[in-house]
Order: structure tokens, then sequence, then C-alpha cells
């Protein structure tokens, strides 16, 4: 928990320490959007580019038709119209918000093509490195042959595995803006479109932000990354708080939010009030 930029509760069990690493699972999705963020900043590619432009043909199960249709901004929010299970196209591109992790990962390939490089040395130059983030927290791809290391088409999941410590540097980043100090690591005209709705069919989902926009007492401003299994990212702007989460689920076992969301979030309002 930090509170004016500052770590003002850490606590760990079963053997964690600030140098314990997890897969940070779904919170990787808003990682990858700032990433986005900073291509789109280095004029590298635009969110409205079709996602096939950097995308090798079969990136899905769709048509070729039905593929080239599909753009980077509906990936960013979660309306490309791929079903998750078999990347065939089950609803016009831009008419259905489905949440979507396999078609999701197709993103970390567009930024790696449009900067010609690869997604580990990348994240370090463009977001790790400027705001400090240990040399533990790294991309790695998913080891087996099951759904959550393959997709329909056979290409590899990767997983983002951070220390909390780091995950809390990403979220006091979106705090302020996109700011580290005296550097813009981060335009904050990007975050003013990724944590606002990104569609008209979930007003709680920006670009692979969450938004708690209309639940008292949780401030309006509040965003936050989750995960599988209750791995989180609460950034509350307007109570300068930023808290992270990581380990087993608290509770149910989601993909992504959960109970722990609003437990935790009215906890946190009741404390600063």
């Amino acid at each position: 928990v930090l509170a004016g930029g500052r770590i003002l509760e850490e606590q760990y069990w079963n053997g964690g320490s600030p140098t314990s690493t997890q897969d940070i699972a779904s919170c990787q999705k808003s990682i990858v959007s700032t990433l986005i963020g900073c291509a789109v900043d280095r004029q590298l590619l635009s969110i409205d580019d079709p996602a096939s432009k950097y995308l090798p043909p079969g990136w899905t199960n769709a048509t070729p038709e039905e593929e080239a249709a599909i753009t980077i901004r509906q990936l960013l929010s979660m309306t490309s119209g791929l079903d998750q299970q078999t990347l065939k196209l089950v609803a016009p591109p831009g008419t259905k918000w489905q949440y979507n992790t396999t078609a999701y990962q197709k993103l970390r390939t567009v930024i790696e093509k449009a900067a010609s490089g690869e997604i580990q040395p990348i994240t370090r130059e463009w977001l790790f490195d400027p705001i400090g983030v240990s040399d533990l927290s790294a991309w790695l791809p998913r080891e087996g042959n099951g759904p959550f290391a393959l997709d329909a088409t056979g290409a590899r999941l990767w997983a983002l595995a951070m220390t909390a410590r780091d995950m809390a540097r990403v979220g006091l980043l979106v705090q302020r803006k996109g700011r580290w100090g005296d550097r813009v690591v981060v335009p904050e005209t990007w975050f003013a479109q990724a944590l606002v709705p990104s569609q008209k069919m979930n007003n709680h989902y920006g670009f692979l932000w969450w938004l708690v926009n209309d639940q008292p007492p949780i401030p309006s401003d509040t965003v936050a990354a989750l995960g599988a299994l209750d791995q989180k990212i609460y950034v509350c702007p307007s109570l300068d708080a930023v808290v992270t989460r990581q380990g087993a689920a608290a509770g149910q076992a989601t993909e992504a939010g959960s109970g722990f969301d609003l437990e935790v979030l009215s906890r946190l309002v009741a404390a600063r009030r």
C-alpha cells in the first residue's frame, strides 16, 4: 500500500518477500496498453491500423477478409469480435465487448513488429528502466501445450513475472499521468484515452484497464489492472494511493475482477478518510 508515493504498509506471507516474483496474469494487459501508448508516441503505429499490418496471415482462425478488418484499437478495447477459445469471428469487429485474453496476446507481437525488436528489451527501454523496475521483473513464454500456454492457432502465450514493488511503480506512473520525476515516460494524452470507456458496451473498460466509475464509495477516478487469482494493481489518484496484491486467489478464482476488489478499495477509502 502506497500513499503519497511512499510505502505505507507492506506484508508478505508463506515465504514471500520484496524480491519474490509472480506471473501477474492479466495485469500484464495494462502494461501492454502502456507500451502501445509509447509506440504511438514514437510514431511506430496508429491504434486504428489493422492488426494484420503487423501480424502474419493466420493470426486468427477467421477468414482473411475478417482478419484484415480487426484493428489495434479493437484488440485494446476487447471488441475484436473473436471468440477466445477458437479465435474465429463471432461478431463484427467493434460491435461486441467480450473479454478475450488470447486475442489480446497478439498485441505483444504487434509491438515487436512495429519496433523491430523483442518484448523484453522493448519493455525495459521504454518503460521499466525509466521508472526503476528491477531486473527481477521479466517476460517469459508460458510452458506446456495447454490452453494457458497455446492459443487456437498454436501461437505461444506469454507471461509477465513481477515483484509487488515493481507493480507499484507501474501504478505510480499511471497516477502521475506518465511522468517520472522530470521525465515524460508516457504522454499524458495516452492515459486520457486509455483510462476512459473505450467503447459503448462496457463503461468499466478502457484500453486494457478496468475503470471504477460508478461504484460509490470508491472514487470515480480509480483504475485497476486485474489479473486471474487476484493479481492486482489499484490506482486511486484522488486518494493519492496505489495498492498492489499478488499470490493465490483471496476467494473466488476469477479471470480478472473479483469480490476482493470492492472489499479492499472500500477499506482503503475508509482508511484515508
